[in-house]
């Protein structure tokens, strides 16, 4: 009996590791899934010889989906968003307190790649992100806006 006993318990952490294993893989497969893909930068926006480099590609704003629980109902104070970054690329988000790898990619998906893009935003934009990130007044409190006033300026 303490032979079945044992074969048992073995059993059994054998299933837990491998049902483990297999829910992080899934879990990967499927944040990978829906990370969006960068779109293409227009030929319009491809520079000429010549050609004075362009500030900042035209903002579209990004529709968030109405189906996300984590979207704010009222879309008034969302923050322009760019399809893309522009041609230097995205800025590194993570050098302002309080953003990390994750925030990042979520300000990402809003469309939010540089600094002078919440540099601008007013207060309605704040409790925007505020809301839609489920923050309670975390960015304020971090400083994101006056942080990266400071560092587009660098």
């Amino acid at each position: 009996i303490i032979e079945v006993a044992l074969f048992l318990l073995v059993a059994f952490l054998l299933g837990c590791i491998i049902g483990w294993a297999v829910q992080r893989v899934l879990a990967r497969h499927a944040a990978g899934k829906t990370t969006p893909e960068p779109s293409a930068p227009s030929p319009e926006s491809l520079s000429t010889p010549g050609a004075e480099p362009e500030k900042a590609t035209p903002a579209k704003v990004l529709q968030a989906s109405p189906s996300d629980p984590a979207t704010p109902k009222n879309e008034a104070g969302r923050p322009r968003g760019l399809e893309a970054p522009r041609r230097d690329g995205a800025d590194n988000l993570k050098k302002i307190k309080g953003i990390g790898p994750k925030l990042e990619k979520k300000l990402n998906e809003l469309g939010i790649y540089h600094f002078d893009q919440i540099a601008a935003w007013d207060s309605a934009a704040v409790n925007w992100v505020d809301s839609y990130l489920s923050f309670k007044g975390r960015i304020a409190r971090d400083g994101w806006v006056e942080q990266a006033k400071s560092l587009s300026r660098s």
